[in-house]
């Protein structure tokens, strides 16, 4: 039971680098397809601008998994049973585990 945390966490970092493969398939074909200068990429933003959705959705998506997921990550990294259900200790001395309430 002590290991739980790891699935969901393994299972973000699997999500995280499946986006960022998916993320660089798009963009490497638009700029193949567009044939862009190295210059008219100079000004950050400008490939957010240029591109079509299919292409700018990844880089947002990818952009979010490294906003809240990190908090979660901070809490595995600290302190992994923070995130498991906690005993809890009747009056008749049974532990009884029962899910965090926050």
């Amino acid at each position: 039971m002590q290991n739980a945390i790891f699935s969901p966490f393994f299972a973000m970092v699997f999500v995280t680098l499946v986006v960022w493969v998916y993320l660089y398939i798009r963009r490497i074909t638009f700029l193949n397809n567009t044939k862009l200068a190295p210059k008219e990429l100079a000004v950050p933003g400008m490939l957010a601008q240029i591109s079509p959705p299919e292409v700018s959705n990844p880089s947002d998506n990818f952009k979010n998994l490294f906003e809240i997921p990190v908090l979660f990550y901070a809490l595995v990294q600290s302190n992994p049973a923070a995130l498991l259900p906690l005993p809890i200790l009747n009056p008749d001395g049974v532990v009884h585990r029962h899910p965090c309430s926050i």
